[in-house]
């Protein structure tokens, strides 16, 4: 599992979809090789590419060609020509793009933001972000409900039939505030801004009250009446809501997304990774296409859970959506080739959207950058050094001045680890594996396991010269079913990864 080879050409997608005759405005999503692009929502897309784009730099050291970031800074200043100093659109005709009034991508314009702030150092961006929660605050009141009237876009820019017809579609807190919270203590934490903790705080609390319970099962309260949620938008308010626990050091936050994680989140993200765009609320029905963000969400909460608050097991159930739908899910070069036996460059390495459970995925641009986010968090994180000595968390392909991994899957699993130097070393060992399979060798030479919570603890005077420590265990084989809309599709599994489902999807299947 290369993780980083799939980070790589998921950001040279972003960069790909760009169209220079539009300052590189990336298209909202390509359905097939050599099909049209739509083009529509780049506000959302904008905040989206910078945030992946500068993490990925931060993260691997990838390289963004200074003319696009350019491009797309430019794209945020011009969007944000507006009285609400909001990405909602520049009012002078710039490129043809019209005022759009779409509160769902808030969380994308402080990430936007955040960005620049933490990787570029820039006072622009900071100003702006503040500019961004003056707005914010005017226009939401002290429980979290929105007040759609001190929007001056909302005002002057949307049709009054769609006021009349459905004034609250797209402006519930739900897929608005809460996916917000994460991006505003970020942006906190950048800056020290005040304005940002305070609205965090107004909205963490509508809904702990409103899209959580004590018990974990899902609230739907936020929804107002909405016949469906959005899984990406829920999974980001949870984490906003853990974020915003911990910097407060409030547990009520923190307990309430642990519950939430236990009983709902393993419900709607599948053991396979399978997640719908549109929330389950009934178990097993499903009534929207199913989407790569979802899994990368639950993912990167599971990531949090286990390393902050000792819930390691839970990174078995990180490692396993991203083997088991992530790379899986990610367009290949067979997959984006047309009819003449052209590689469609826009489909090529994207994350998105898919017509089957199981495959025919469609380049979405903000799936693209929600996967590359999630997958930053995740790949930092493979291995970590702290007092405790050096710690494999996960079991990808790896290497920094630290440590080298080879992770390498066959009849069984084989785990190589290389340190730069004699420390002592924790590896991770997944909980589905029997116990007794698990053989540690230093050097060539075997050493006794010695199991501490979820790892395999190797002392510094076990540690082989020069240093070598190898892992051996078994990959059960084992066969689950999933329902979608009163179909069972048939997974059959080794360790962690999916090696072939029934029925299967044609055309750009996932899995044999």
């Amino acid at each position: 599992m290369h993780l980083k080879q799939a980070m790589e050409l998921g950001a040279q997608n972003l960069l790909d979809l760009g169209n220079p005759e539009r300052n590189y405005l990336p298209p909202f999503m390509v359905p097939d090789p050599g099909a049209p692009a739509k083009d529509h929502a780049w506000n959302h897309n904008i905040g989206r590419w910078l945030d992946a784009q500068l993490r990925l730099e931060e993260t691997i050291g990838w390289k963004i060609p200074p003319e696009q970031e350019r491009a797309m800074v430019e794209n945020l200043r011009k969007f944000c020509e507006n009285p609400d100093r909001l990405p909602f659109g520049p009012r002078d005709g710039w490129k043809g793009v019209k005022p759009d009034f779409y509160l769902h991508s808030l969380r994308e314009y402080m990430l936007a933001v955040n960005s620049l702030v933490r990787y570029r150092k820039s006072p622009w961006a900071a100003d702006l972000g503040h500019r961004m929660l003056e707005t914010l605050h005017r226009a939401s009141r002290p429980d979290g409900t929105w007040i759609l009237g001190e929007f001056d876009t909302y005002v002057n820019f949307v049709e009054d039939y769609v006021k009349v017809a459905d004034k609250n579609q797209g402006f519930t807190p739900h897929g608005t505030s809460d996916r917000l919270i994460e991006a505003l203590v970020w942006f906190y934490q950048s800056t020290g801004d005040p304005l940002a903790l305070e609205l965090a705080d107004r909205f963490a609390r509508y809904h702990l009250k409103n899209s959580t319970h004590p018990d974990g099962t899902l609230n739907l309260a936020s929804l107002e009446g909405q016949p469906a949620g959005h899984t990406h938008s829920y999974l980001g308010g949870l984490r906003g809501l853990l974020l915003f626990g911990e910097l407060t050091r409030q547990h009520e936050y923190m307990d309430a997304v642990l519950s939430t994680y236990r009983v709902t989140v393993r419900r709607i993200v599948r053991e396979s990774g399978y997640a719908s765009h549109d929330l389950e609320q009934v178990p097993g029905q499903v009534t929207n296409i199913p989407e790569c963000s979802s899994p990368g969400d639950a993912a990167q909460l599971a990531l949090w859970l286990a390393l902050r608050h000792g819930q390691t097991e839970l990174l078995d159930d990180a490692e396993r959506w991203v083997r088991a739908r992530l790379l899986p899910g990610q367009i290949t070069a067979a997959q984006a080739t047309d009819s003449r036996g052209i590689v469609d460059r826009r489909l090529l390495g994207a994350w998105g959207c898919f017509r089957f459970p199981e495959g025919c995925q469609q380049s979405y641009t903000d799936v693209t950058a929600a996967v590359l986010h999630s997958l930053c968090d995740i790949y930092r994180h493979i291995a970590v050094r702290s007092d405790a000595g050096l710690t494999v968390n996960f079991h990808f392909n790896y290497a920094d001045h630290a440590i080298r991994i080879v992770s390498d899957r066959a009849e069984e699993a084989t785990v190589t680890v290389t340190p730069t130097q004699h420390d002592p070393v924790w590896i991770r060992i997944p909980r589905w594996t029997p116990r007794e399979s698990v053989r540690v060798t230093t050097g060539g030479r075997p050493v006794p396991l010695l199991m501490i919570g979820d790892f395999a603890y190797v002392p510094r005077t076990a540690v082989s010269t020069p240093p070598e420590i190898v892992v051996r265990y078994a990959l059960p084989s084992r066969t689950t079913v999933e329902t979608v809309n009163g179909d069972a599709y048939h997974y059959r599994w080794r360790g962690d990864d999916i090696i072939g489902v029934s029925p299967n999807t044609n055309p750009r299947p996932f899995y044999p």
